[in-house]
């Protein structure tokens, strides 16, 4: 077993097994290579990035399928030739019918706004892309941002030894739209919330100032209101910022009236994955697909539209992951992409 295999084997069991730092000490020591030994928590980081995409792109409606690809090679003579993704995964288009398409995650750290890779390693990795036909994919963490992007290899500007993404037009170009990351147009939000100091009951939330929660609710024009459940009012609470207008009491009641105070445009991962980090260790134990299900249940009872968004620069392959995610639709058109529903 190389120690790259050992690093990520000590990863994974670290993930699901509560070790003893002393334990874990006895296992990085039979690391041979002091290079790598002395790189553990990169390598430790790269992982749990890993870890982190499977979770997020699995919570996506059209992802069928995400399986981490086994990357050890055999025989070793292959890794001149070849290099295996992180991801192979399958997306549904609107027919349901699955595609196949790999992933190799990277991740960009601090305040970076670009991400360099080396043209050697995506050789590599085009190479057993293009031996099995699929289409391969670079998903990009932008750690700083709390932000996923998902680009073709021709989305990179091509240097001497390298290819680099800005985080810009990495943005601009996302092609996450394939495995269902959608736009959704959120206007200004309304919330009126009731509460009740003088009740005591187990079974309703209670708001940490003024009591036992009685009603809660949103509208998005100021006058026709929508009841949100307790899941409803989680997910609102973890991605959008409201801003109390007022707060009116009588007698044991309170209302509370907050508000946000801009449109919001986000692609729905970023709500689910702001969800997710909500709920925490909650989610060890559930499918990380619950998460987008109960936040589109949230937006679905707000009644706000979504859009398919197209990369800003049209490149060979992302042309052709268009066309296969949206054959046979109006979508398929160039031009059409970007229609509302």
């Amino acid at each position: 077993m190389s120690d790259i295999d050992k690093i990520q084997l000590i990863h994974d069991v670290k993930q699901k097994f509560t070790l003893g730092e002393d334990f874990v000490d006895t296992l990085l020591n039979q690391i041979q290579d002091n290079t790598k030994k002395q790189s553990i928590e990169r390598f430790f980081q790269g992982y749990s990035v890993e870890d982190y995409f499977q979770d997020v792109i699995s919570a996506l409606p059209w992802t069928r399928l995400t399986h981490q690809l086994d990357q050890s090679q055999f025989p070793s003579s292959s890794k001149t030739d070849f290099q295996v993704p992180d991801y192979q995964v399958f997306f549904e288009d609107f027919d349901r019918e699955c595609h196949p398409s790999l992933v190799e995650v990277k991740s960009v750290t601090g305040q970076k706004k670009s991400l360099k890779i080396s043209k050697r390693q995506v050789d590599l990795c085009v190479a057993y892309a293009d031996t099995c036909n699929h289409p391969l994919l670079y998903a990009i963490y932008w750690k700083h941002w709390n932000y996923w992007t998902l680009n073709t290899i021709d989305q990179f500007e091509s240097k001497a030894s390298s290819l680099k993404i800005t985080l810009e037009n990495a943005m601009k170009n996302d092609l996450s739209v394939i495995y269902g990351n959608v736009t959704y147009f959120i206007p200004p939000l309304t919330r009126t919330t009731i509460c009740d100091s003088s009740i005591s009951d187990d079974s309703r939330p209670c708001h940490q100032d003024y009591g036992t929660i009685l009603t809660d609710r949103i509208s998005t024009d100021g006058c026709n209101f929508v009841a949100l459940s307790v899941t409803d009012s989680s997910v609102l609470d973890s991605y959008f910022s409201l801003s109390v207008e007022s707060v009116k009491t009588v007698g044991s009641r309170t209302c509370i009236i907050e508000k946000t105070d801009a449109i919001h445009a986000p692609k729905v991962l970023s709500i689910v994955m702001a969800y997710m980090a909500l709920i925490g260790e909650a989610l060890e134990n559930v499918d990380s697909r619950f998460s987008f299900f109960f936040v589109h249940e949230f937006l679905d009872k707000l009644g706000v539209s979504h859009s398919y968004s197209i990369p800003n620069s049209h490149t060979t392959m992302s042309r052709d992951l268009y066309s296969i995610a949206f054959k046979g639709t109006s979508l398929a058109d160039d031009g059409e992409f970007d229609k509302t529903v």
